[in-house]
């Protein structure tokens, strides 16, 4: 009888010990989805939450393919693109900026609106280089940096260093890889339809030869329409897709050609919807 005993009480213990093992995987398994669901409603992490657990013990997992309908377009990049894709979770905005946009200190929120285009907050003169970190379906890839050329286009350079500064990018995704040519990223809407509320104008380069592999270009929808939305040539035979030179080309990829930017393009599809996940986590600003 004792011997019994003893047998049902390992038994029980090891039951409690399985029980709390199961329970605290699953509690890891919600703050995972609830991270994940930082950006959406209530109402969908709920969901998602009971899509997960269910109402049993049994472990399930649950998939889905859904595929996003995209329209036809030409090779040229534009603002807007021509796909979508739904945005993941970001560092929730400030309020909109009204009149006059301040140069950004080194407090200053993230804001994603504004009414006009920024004043010259760099200095021409001086080195600008941008560490972008970015993560592909939520590995987070070695920093890539991109050498920004103030010199030949300082409007379009103080355009992105006071939108980094302002953390405009942070979070944001990449919607748009087409294969051997171009991804297109910073809208925070993640819609190809986004932008800071103001345009300005082309700072254009004089040959196709400036949209070299690595060369980051701002996208646009006609002359004079540059907002936020940029692109990165993952290709050297790129430049004769382009036709002529209509994209202001402000920086070249340093560290990270070969690897993030590789991993990057890699993403690429005939639909120009990327395969993964590509968000660009944060941008921060170095001058020298």
């Amino acid at each position: 009888m004792g011997t019994d005993k003893r047998e049902r009480q390992k038994q029980n213990r090891q039951l409690r010990l399985e029980s709390a093992a199961k329970e605290q995987q699953r509690e890891k398994t919600r703050r995972r989805a609830l991270q994940i669901g930082g950006g959406i409603g209530a109402a969908v992490v709920l969901a998602l939450l009971f899509a997960i657990f269910g109402g049993g013990d049994d472990d399930e997992a649950v998939s889905s393919d859904t595929t996003t309908a995209v329209a036809d377009s030409s090779t040229i990049p534009t603002e807007p693109p021509v796909t979508t894709m739904a945005p993941a979770a970001t560092v929730a905005p400030s309020e909109p900026i009204t009149g006059e946009t301040p140069c950004p200190d080194e407090d200053s929120p993230r804001v994603i609106t504004f009414e006009q285009a920024p004043p010259m907050c760099i200095d021409p003169t001086k080195t600008y280089v941008a560490t972008v970190t970015v993560a592909l379906d939520d590995v987070e890839q070695a920093p890539l940096t991109i050498e920004l050329d103030a010199a030949a286009a300082p409007e379009t350079v103080n355009n992105f260093v006071t939108l980094a500064r302002y953390h405009y990018f942070d979070g944001t995704v990449c919607h748009r890889a087409v294969p051997d040519f171009v991804v297109q990223c910073g809208d925070p809407t993640a819609t190809g339809g986004g932008g800071p509320g103001y345009r300005f104008d082309d700072e254009l380069p004089s040959s196709l030869d400036a949209y070299v592999r690595g060369a980051v270009a701002m996208a646009n929808s006609g002359p004079g329409t540059n907002g936020s939305q940029f692109f990165f040539v993952t290709s050297d035979a790129s430049s004769v897709r382009f036709g002529s030179p209509n994209y202001s080309v402000f920086g070249q990829v340093g560290d990270g050609l070969d690897t993030t930017l590789a991993a990057m393009a890699g993403l690429a599809t005939a639909s120009e919807e990327p395969s993964g996940l590509i968000q660009i986590v944060s941008v921060e600003i170095t001058e020298s």
